[in-house]
């Protein structure tokens, strides 16, 4: 049991009244991070892009390069470029 007069009393920036305190219901960020949807799309733009310099894109090589090191006995890689190829995440040309 608590003596009288030894509530704890509140301190720091997030006390009541502070005029920078969170609402009831309200998010801590509510700009937010961006949607899985944003990322997506990002990662697809990027994938899609043609590099001159590999002569193919960049999708296309990192298939290739995961097809490459699945065969030398990285299974990671190999699980990789299997979920791509069976689940049809990824169309590619003949590897």
């Amino acid at each position: 049991m608590k003596p009288k007069g030894t509530q704890k009393r509140q301190t720091g920036p997030f006390q009541p009244g502070n005029e920078f305190r969170w609402k009831p219901g309200q998010s801590g960020n509510p700009s937010g991070t961006r949607t899985p949807n944003d990322v997506k799309k990002i990662a697809q733009a990027i994938g899609e892009e043609y590099d001159p310099k590999m002569g193919r894109t960049r999708d296309d090589h990192l298939m290739r390069l995961l097809y490459r090191k699945g065969c030398q006995g990285n299974l990671k890689a190999a699980e990789l470029w299997l979920a791509y190829r069976w689940a049809g995440r990824y169309s590619s040309r003949s590897i």
